[in-house]
């Protein structure tokens, strides 16, 4: 073989092995964080707002992790009944498996969420809620086995 056939098979290898990279990438899904990222970045001051009023609360929400449930307690600043909101379970490898629940608090301040039949792996929980008019939100992370 000569080293102008080698050089000719080289360059060749590299553009098959360079096409099918390409093509390997054009086929993969790749999901966005979110749908309207734009939109949603220009509003993103009224969530920085409500995450400080969050922060500001004498008492924060706390979630405690069970064995196939997850437990979220709410201040008891406010009367239970006029809680208001919505917990999504955000999937940040798949939108496809979010998961939302209206929040819905019992008297001892609580809300259970079972996560039996949830994926395992990584979630983040967005909590947008409000009492009154004035809005809060909370963001956790939870590892569900």
């Amino acid at each position: 073989m000569s080293w102008g056939t080698k050089i000719a098979l080289t360059y060749i290898i590299f553009v098959v092995i360079t096409l099918g990279i390409v093509l390997f990438a054009m086929t993969k899904d790749v999901d966005l964080v979110t749908e309207n990222y734009y939109e949603k970045e220009l509003v993103y001051q009224n969530q920085i707002d409500k995450m400080n009023r969050a922060n500001s609360l004498s008492e924060k929400i706390t979630v405690k992790k069970n064995e196939s449930s997850l437990s979220f307690i709410f201040p008891k600043d406010f009367d239970y009944y006029s809680v208001e909101g919505e917990i999504h379970f955000y999937r940040p490898d798949n939108s496809k498996r979010d998961v939302f629940f209206p929040i819905q608090l019992d008297s001892s301040y609580q809300q259970i969420v079972y996560t039996d039949k949830f994926d395992k792996g990584m979630w983040k929980l967005n909590i947008d809620w409000s009492v009154k008019n004035t809005t809060y939100y909370n963001e956790f992370r939870v590892m569900i086995d």
